[in-house]
């Protein structure tokens, strides 16, 4: 008789500024408690982690609306989307005083670093929106997000687009150097969602699987809104940032798992027009064709069905 084949392990794909919940699940060992066999790889962005799950080499990851909205490009769609793990509204431009940037309209004509196709990206359209300020006006600079800091201090750009934490271990770099920063924060005018997305294969494979996913990350946010100050030091550790600092950028996200909001597609279809204008598509059928509804019933918390959206 021949041996059983062993079960590949699922693989999952974390990038730290957005994927909270899966590295306290990750260094708590609630996906091992769960007796699920996971391979982690990391990414800078929740764009790279996108590009992994459409070309098939992670299972599961978490991404955000800008990501979705980029699947507009493509001519098939290999992946369905299950669940918000956060609500962030922590964007920001970072500018330097000393370049005269003290508020919102003097960013016209300036240098402005940005990473295309994510947040960073988005967030200086909702921003240049909100002011009134034509996005042609500003000197969009791409930069890798890992980079934005060193230009940023050697003055090749006057100001950049980020989240946190990218944006806060800038502030303190600034500092150091003793360059004034300027803030333009987000006045509630944007915000983004972490949603935790999936490939069609695992999903139709490996579906009991997910299910334990979902309901581990679950027991990552009970534990994190119980054990603030626990989840902080282990948060902190992975975001390799200094504890006092990580505090004040926890107060700033919220730790849940919940369906995925209407304002999602809403927020999804705006940026499709952004990113591809002339694209014509259903969008009622391409947001359908990506939907799953984490049901959360309160009187059996160890159970979260998936129920297809119609």
């Amino acid at each position: 008789m021949l041996p059983n084949k062993k079960t590949p392990s699922l693989t999952f794909g974390l990038t730290p500024a957005i994927s909270f919940m899966p590295f306290l699940a990750k260094e708590k060992y609630f996906f091992r408690d769960q007796r699920l066999d996971i391979d982690f790889r990391e990414f800078l962005t929740g764009k790279k982690t996108m590009q992994a799950l459409q070309k098939g080499w992670i299972d599961v990851g978490n991404v955000i609306d800008i990501n979705v909205a980029s699947l507009a490009l493509e001519k098939k769609l290999k992946i369905k989307l299950l669940a918000c793990t956060q609500i962030r509204e922590d964007g920001q431009i970072l500018a330097r005083s000393d370049r005269h940037i003290k508020e919102p309209a003097d960013l016209i004509g300036k240098k402005l670093g940005y990473m295309p196709r994510t947040s960073s990206h988005m967030f200086i359209d909702y921003f240049c929106h909100h002011y009134g300020i034509r996005l042609e006006s500003i000197d969009l600079i791409p930069v890798r997000t890992d980079q934005m800091e060193k230009e940023l201090l050697l003055g090749n750009i006057e100001a950049c687009s980020l989240w946190q934490p990218f944006a806060t271990n800038i502030r303190l770099a600034a500092s150091r150097e003793n360059i004034p920063i300027t803030l333009l924060p987000n006045k509630g005018f944007f915000k983004f969602h972490v949603i935790l997305g999936v490939t069609d294969k695992a999903l139709k494979k490996r579906e009991n699987d997910i299910q334990t996913i979902l309901k581990t990350l679950k027991i990552a946010t009970h534990f994190a809104n119980e054990n603030r100050e626990a989840t902080a030091h282990i948060l902190a550790k992975t975001m390799k940032m200094e504890f006092r600092i990580f505090k004040q950028v926890q107060t700033e996200i919220s730790f849940d798992i919940t369906p995925i909001p209407d304002d999602f597609w809403a927020q999804v279809e705006r940026q499709i027009h952004w990113i591809a204008p002339h694209t014509k598509i259903n969008y009622e059928k391409f947001i359908d064709s990506l939907s799953f509804i984490l049901s959360c019933r309160p009187e059996n918390k160890t159970r979260f069905p998936m129920e297809e959206r119609q």
